[in-house]
């Protein structure tokens, strides 16, 4: 029997890395290492979309003060645990944005983490439900109130829903089918700006994709150390 074999690349180390030394006390990520392998695939890959489409970003549209790296990094990380609320709210709160960013806020240290890259951070878990339109949650926050980062993970978590379950290969239907609903919910789910983002950066994202069909990211923790 062929045995499995999982990948983890130049990004997805970085952000691990990154991870690591903004965590003291490793409490998060030694909870990820728990839950199911299926969950952790999902928001490694979140995370890692997330970054390639902060690569995009113009500069006039970065926050001031943030390099692009740090803030390249910044979407990783919020990618990465942005189902936090989920999987640690007590009772499964419905409000699971405002839970996570409460979670990231005691862990992760004022005293060691640049205040705007904990910013975008932050916003980024806690506006991800947002919409447009208004209609998203927890606040009904409308276009111009939703910043840009929280609206690149939100299509990054949309682009993974859509490919759980295809074909093992990325057929060129699928990858248009992920095009058609990014340009038809530009403006009522997310944020034009974004999905222009997401555009620009389609054929790398299904590159990667690809890549993950023959070997899915694998997570693994022990003692504080990243294998």
């Amino acid at each position: 029997m062929k045995q499995k074999r999982y990948f983890i690349g130049k990004r997805e180390r970085q952000a691990l890395s990154f991870i690591m030394y903004h965590e003291p006390n490793g409490l998060l990520a030694a909870v990820f290492s728990t839950i199911p392998l299926a969950l952790q695939q999902h928001c490694i890959k979140v995370g890692a979309v997330a970054g390639l489409l902060a690569e995009k970003v113009p500069d006039a549209a970065l926050p001031e003060g943030l390099r692009r790296a740090d803030y390249i990094n910044a979407l990783r990380y919020a990618g990465f645990y942005h189902d936090i609320g989920v999987y640690l709210a007590p009772n499964r709160l419905t409000d699971y944005p405002t839970e996570g960013r409460r979670i990231l806020e005691n862990e992760l240290p004022a005293d060691r983490i640049a205040v705007p890259i904990r910013q975008v951070i932050l916003e980024t878990v806690g506006c991800m439900g947002e919409r447009c339109d208004g209609l998203g949650y927890p606040h009904n926050l409308m276009e111009a109130q939703i910043p840009l980062h929280a609206s690149l993970c939100a299509i990054a978590n949309a682009v993974d829903a859509i490919v759980a379950g295809k074909p093992r290969r990325l057929s060129e239907h699928c990858v248009q089918e992920i095009n058609a609903y990014m340009r038809a919910k530009a403006g009522t789910i997310f944020l034009p700006a974004a999905t222009e983002i997401y555009l620009q950066t389609e054929q790398n994202i299904v590159a990667l994709y690809r890549k993950w069909k023959d070997a899915p990211p694998l997570w693994k923790y022990n003692d504080l150390t990243w294998k």
